[in-house]
């Protein structure tokens, strides 16, 4: 049998080795509540590097619960983007390159099902599109890449 002293050691090393949520970088930005609710909760915050640049932003829900989250480069969306239901489910995921739509397109049902899953390249739709039922079954493709103009 392990002795408790083994088993949190254990633990504790693992605890060590494991990714922070909030990196050095985030820990270096100053966070600034631009919108509030009357109940005094934030509505929009936006998180700033020493330059006073937005790099970040968070939006919230009147619950206090995420409304969406992505971050800015030079003032414009930049990378992922993700937004979600007031019951805590992912809504979309979508990236951008410097404020266009770029990369992965991905909308979910409230319940968490699948909903659209695309690609866009520089603004444009690309690529296979799946459309899914509530139910979570495929109901229709779209290849933009070869659909009539």
């Amino acid at each position: 049998m392990k002795s408790p002293y083994f088993i949190c050691l254990i633990l504790l090393s693992l605890s060590a080795c494991s990714p922070s949520s909030n990196s050095q970088q985030d820990k270096d930005l100053i966070e600034s509540v631009i919108e509030s609710y009357d109940n005094g909760k934030a509505k929009s915050v936006h998180f700033l590097n020493a330059s006073n640049e937005i790099v970040k932003q968070k939006l919230y829900y009147e619950s206090g619960t995420m409304q969406a989250e992505g971050s800015f480069l030079d003032g414009k969306r930049h990378g992922s983007w993700t937004a979600y239901y007031e019951n805590g489910f992912k809504w979309s995921l979508n990236n951008y390159s410097k404020g266009v739509l770029d990369g992965e397109y991905n909308t979910w049902y409230e319940t968490g099902t699948p909903r659209i899953e695309g690609h866009y390249t520089s603004g444009k739709t690309t690529g296979i599109w799946k459309y899914y039922n509530d139910a979570g079954l495929l109901v229709r493709e779209d290849d933009r890449d070869n659909s009539p103009s």
